[in-house]
């Protein structure tokens, strides 16, 4: 099992049930809307720490970007989402400046 689900299931007051093999919550409890709420700010953050992770364009790569959008978008694709495929590109294929990755 995930480890953090694990973690998330036991803040939230759910109880491992060996026998059946899986969590449990009390049933006058809200103890399973409190797991769920949980997992979405958990993953919430960790979709904020991917973006914060995320290298902002630089003036290079403004023209780099904009060729990439030109050519997605001659090819068919939506200009917005053309956009948001170039910034992904940059972003994850673009070494880091400060050496460490």
């Amino acid at each position: 099992m995930n480890e953090r689900i694990k973690e998330l299931a036991e803040q939230a007051d759910l109880l491992w049930s060996e026998r059946d093999g899986y969590w449990k919550a009390y049933e006058d409890s809200n103890d399973l809307e409190r797991f769920a709420e949980l997992v979405r700010q958990d993953e919430r953050e960790a979709i904020e720490r991917e973006h914060a992770d995320a290298l902002p364009p630089t003036a290079n790569a403004i023209y780099w970007m904009e060729m990439v959008v030109s050519n997605l978008v001659r090819n068919g694709v939506n200009k917005h989402r053309a956009r948001e495929l170039a910034h992904h590109f940059y972003t994850y294929t673009t070494p880091r400046e400060n050496g460490n990755g």
